[in-house]
């Protein structure tokens, strides 16, 4: 095999290397972070939240925690995330709000998950 088709090999690999990697890199980036990283979010301030916590969503940014009884969960969290001491169960924040200490046990919601 000539220098040539040994340059050509190198420059099809070094290629689909390169694309693999910009592929990977942007599948990375959640698509619910896109409108953040074009500037279209910005940290809560926790006094403006109805618990008065906040929690760090998957794109970096501070937004208001859920309190006990409240939705959460969902894909990448869009309906929400539970505050210190709750746990997001069948789409529902359950446990005891460290903050306010107002607890939620209602799981009748989680008939659908039941067998």
């Amino acid at each position: 095999i000539t220098t040539m088709a040994h340059l050509l090999t190198l420059c099809t690999m070094l290629a689909s290397v390169l694309i693999y990697l910009t592929y990977r890199c942007d599948a990375s980036i959640p698509q619910q972070c896109m409108e953040c990283l074009q500037g279209g979010c910005e940290d809560v301030d926790p006094k403006d939240c109805k618990l008065g916590m906040t929690v760090t969503n998957m794109c970096g940014f501070k937004v208001c925690a859920q309190g006990p009884g409240e939705q959460c969960g969902g894909r990448g969290n869009t309906l929400g995330e539970c505050g210190l001491g709750l746990k997001c169960v069948c789409e529902k924040c359950v446990g005891c709000s460290s903050d306010n200490l107002i607890c939620y046990y209602n799981l009748n919601q989680c008939r659908k998950y039941r067998f």
